[in-house]
């Protein structure tokens, strides 16, 4: 009898402690679905009913309890052209129709809103899941570095979107599913990336200062690609379109880096850009390329120190063990020049004794009205790049800026890069 009461008892314990879990109460207004959550005192809103609705606004309170939506709960209301938050509520904001968490993370961007460019408020931290998804009218989207956008599936299903100009992680590329009009990405660093077969892909920036391990790229359409130095291995190959490859060198920790460029029969030029302070050279193993027609090295100009110590080194080492780049041509590779400061004689020095042509560098070019690149074509990297000035990420030379400054205030702004978006997708004919 001891026994039983015993284990009766230790029962009884057991599932007091257990946790309690908290009733829950789903209702509906007609247009939006609410589940009570008790341990919260909470209404959160899990749906939505009418999924026709053009027009949705997020009460404080429903039945005398405040109102929370998780997710975007939104995305698949493909009429929705504004989302708006009672002043009142304590978990939620609005801005211009966009719905934010009291954090500042952006929940939901309506599926119809009209805009085809959208620039996130700088107060924003993140994009939540979804928050992008199925929008049918984004040509281009811009956040600041500051905004994490480390969620999937947040640009899923964006018929129409061409211009990411912001940061994604690398395994981000879920985040982007289903874009097959995506032009353009710009991600940061990961171990291992192989890009998206996107069809209309032109260009793919990654981040310079973030290490990566390999990067594989085989995409057709591909045109121009700028890919950070710091890596391990670059593969580039059968990239039928791609024209211009721009390494970002910096300075390296361990062994030369290797980049093999394979079977790209339409690319032109080749670039080493140098950050100012560094000058570290990598292995080109170029094959099937019978187009190209320059490598060009860009040193900082200023760089005399390091100049002055390659050519002394040379007095008790050979011209292949000071810090040169390492070209290794195989077959049907066109006769390419090498470009480079007139001042970098070991550049020079080297190119004579393998038999490049070297010349050395013009740095004029010409802008013309729209043409911020210089590349002689009017088109989203011109968009990318003025929203990249917007934000302070890319310095413009005077003639640059006059390309640009269709308000003529003196200075690269959002109205400059709306008027060029509109040019390129053809709502107005003319930027003068």
């Amino acid at each position: 009898m001891k026994k039983l009461v015993s284990c009766l008892l230790t029962a009884s314990m057991t599932v007091m402690m257990l946790p309690v879990q908290a009733h829950t109460e789903t209702l509906t207004d007609n247009i939006l679905i609410y589940q009570y959550d008790e341990n919260t005192d909470c209404y959160l809103i899990t749906g939505v009913e009418d999924k026709t609705i053009t027009s949705v606004t997020i009460p404080a309170e429903y039945h005398g309890a405040s109102v929370k939506v998780e997710s975007n709960i939104f995305a698949d209301c493909p009429n929705l052209t504004e989302i708006n938050v009672e002043k009142e509520n304590t978990y939620h904001t609005s801005i211009d129709g966009v719905l934010l968490d009291s954090q500042q993370n952006l929940i939901a961007y309506p599926c119809n809103k009209p805009d085809i460019a959208y620039t996130v408020p700088n107060t924003v931290q993140a994009l939540e899941i979804r928050s992008f998804q199925n929008c049918a009218n984004l040509v281009s989207v811009t956040f600041s570095d500051s905004v994490k956008a480390e969620t999937g599936h947040i640009f899923e299903n964006c018929p129409n979107l061409e211009e990411i100009n912001g940061i994604i992680t690398v395994s981000g590329t879920y985040a982007v599913q289903n874009c097959h009009n995506i032009r353009y990405l710009h991600f940061s660093g990961g171990i291992h990336t192989n890009l998206p077969p996107f069809e209309k892909l032109e260009k793919v920036e990654f981040e310079p200062d973030n290490p990566l391990t390999k990067v594989t790229v085989s995409n057709p359409e591909l045109k121009e690609l700028i890919l950070p130095v710091k890596c391990k291995t670059i593969q580039i190959a059968g990239c039928q379109k791609i024209e211009k490859i721009r390494l970002l060198n910096s300075s390296l920790d361990d062994a030369q880096n290797t980049i093999e460029i394979t079977n790209c029969p339409n690319l032109k030029e080749i670039i080493i850009d140098s950050q100012e302070g560094y000058s570290s050279y990598s292995m080109l193993k170029l094959t099937g390329l019978s187009s190209l027609e320059s490598v060009i090295y860009y040193e900082p100009q200023s760089y005399e120190s390091e100049r002055q110590s390659r050519l002394e080194a040379l007095e008790e080492h050979s011209l292949e063990e000071v810090s040169v780049p390492k070209l290794i041509s195989s077959i049907f590779c066109g006769n390419y020049t090498v470009y480079g400061w007139q001042e970098n004689d070991i550049l020079r020095l080297f190119c004579e004794k393998y038999n490049h042509p070297f010349e050395a560098l013009d740095d004029t070019a010409v802008y013309e009205t729209g043409d911020i690149t210089g590349d002689s074509k009017i088109d989203i990297l011109d968009v990318v790049t003025i929203n990249k000035a917007v934000l302070g990420k890319e310095n413009l030379t005077s003639e640059q800026v006059k390309a640009i400054d269709f308000n003529g205030d003196g200075k690269p702004d959002a109205s400059d890069s709306l008027t060029l978006m509109k040019y390129i997708v053809g709502l107005i004919e003319t930027l003068v």
